[in-house]
């Protein structure tokens, strides 16, 4: 059984390599950012989705409004969560149970979603790859993917 302390080291060099590949520069040309714009304009009317589009490139749709104060970035956050491919293939989803999940940890498309979201909220979030998880290839996830992610806000921790 691996001891904690080791996986903490490893999770340690893997977050510094994420950060450092985070930090080298633009990754995408402006022609492929349009591209990746255009192929979720084209979902959204596919879709007969109501999104507005903030100046980063996240496209969200309010689908219930929350009470209380926005969700501040250095919270921990219960969630319930869908998480699918612009195919419609799901790679990821909670279930029923919400899930504790901090909030500068997530990737960018949650941490600029979350600060104008607050408990009680559903949220639709249609994220480009430069706000998701960029070019790299995981399970179930193809690098330079549009991610579509259905939240429900349910506390703060």
């Amino acid at each position: 059984m691996l001891s904690n302390q080791f996986l903490m080291q490893k999770f340690g060099i893997l977050f510094c390599v994420f950060i450092l590949f985070s930090a080298c520069g633009e990754l995408y040309s402006e022609q492929e950012l349009n591209q990746f714009d255009a192929e979720i304009q084209k979902l959204i009317a596919e879709k007969n989705w109501n999104c507005e589009r903030s100046d980063t490139g996240l496209y969200y749709e309010i689908i219930e409004d929350g009470e209380g104060d926005f969700i501040p970035i250095d919270a921990r956050v219960l969630v319930t969560y869908k998480g699918s491919l612009a195919n419609g293939k799901t790679f990821d989803e909670t279930g029923d149970e919400p899930v504790s999940l901090y909030a500068k940890t997530l990737i960018e498309g949650w941490r600029e979603a979350l600060l104008f979201l607050n408990i009680g909220s559903k949220v639709r979030l249609i994220i480009p790859p430069d706000l998701g998880y960029k070019n790299q290839e995981l399970p179930d996830i193809p690098k330079n993917s549009i991610l579509i992610f259905e939240i429900k806000i349910h506390g703060i921790e």
